[in-house]
């Protein structure tokens, strides 16, 4: 990518096909929806990219944006560009990246149908899961008995994630067997759950970690010696770190998260101090940074 000509001469345009969420944590999400790929933007960032309904170049939208009194601070404008280039809502005219067709889904459920029992649901098999001790499993069968108990929790979750998916008006892509992972499952992609309101989000992210800890609730209740791995996957799940489903719920309904363009720059001149202790300084100020930690620690 020659960021000289992108930023000078470079004629771009929004995708013909594109969709708009409503205001998601103080954040929009543009997803370009041939290639289903997601940009999330403030307000503001969006004003900018909405001069590129028509195609122009980079200049001439720095010009307008000015002009108008609309313009981001100069690195803020430059990230937003990269960014939306890097994630396909602004194309070459004419040009555009392959075709990523939905699944046909035809089981839908709405989030909000399911949000509370999953939540109870939750708890009840994180409390079974705490109150009884498991078992090392004590022969082949019981480990057996173990991957598959966890391999069908995850088919059913993610099952479960893409029927709410589509029941609070999202795509669903590549549902398929993934019969390489350990242990064999059946998963989908469920990513077009970025697009939904913030409840049916964490509905549809609870999906995994219930149906886990009910699995792994129950099998420490009545079957413990092969509640081993179900375990092992709900741990997993859990985790505080490195992408873990709950880690992730935990900031929903902050005030306003960073946008694509405030985080992982392009720009060196971005990476400075002072940056980065801006962007700490306003996670900190959110309560739910600290449930988060509170959250690792436990």
């Amino acid at each position: 990518m020659d960021l000289n000509l992108i930023l000078s001469a470079q004629t771009l345009c929004l995708p013909p096909e594109f969709q708009l969420s409503q205001k998601i944590d103080g954040l929009l999400v543009i997803k370009n929806v041939p290639a289903k790929t997601y940009l999330r933007v403030t307000r503001e960032q969006w004003t900018i990219l909405k001069l590129f309904e028509k195609p122009r170049t980079v200049p001439a939208v720095l010009g307008e944006a000015i002009q108008e009194r609309q313009c981001l601070p100069l690195g803020e404008f430059f990230e937003l560009i990269l960014k939306a280039l890097h994630a396909h809502i602004l194309l070459e005219p004419g040009a555009g990246p392959a075709l990523v067709r939905a699944h046909d889904w035809h089981w839908t459920v709405r989030p909000e149908v399911l949000a509370r029992p999953l939540i109870v649901l939750f708890c009840v098999g994180m409390i079974l899961t705490l109150g009884f001790r498991p078992q090392w499993p004590s022969s082949l069968g019981a480990g057996l008995g173990g991957l598959v108990s966890l391999s069908a929790a995850l088919s059913a979750g993610a099952f479960l994630a893409a029927c709410m998916v589509r029941g609070g008006g999202g795509e669903v892509y590549r549902p398929r067997w993934r019969w390489l992972a350990l242990p064999p499952c059946f998963t989908t992609d469920a990513s077009d759950a970025i697009m939904l309101p913030m409840k049916a989000q964490v509905a549809v992210g609870l999906a995994r970690p219930t149906l886990l800890a009910t699995t792994a609730g129950i099998l420490s209740w009545h079957r413990p010696e092969w509640a081993f791995f179900p375990i092992i996957g709900l741990m997993l799940t859990l985790r505080p770190f490195f992408g873990g489903r709950l880690a992730a719920l935990i900031h929903a309904g902050r005030q306003r998260g960073p946008s694509d363009a405030e985080q992982a720059y392009v720009f060196p001149f971005n990476r400075r101090p002072r940056a980065r202790v801006q962007l700490l300084s306003r996670a900190l100020r959110q309560s739910t940074t600290w449930a988060r930690l509170g959250y690792g620690v436990i």
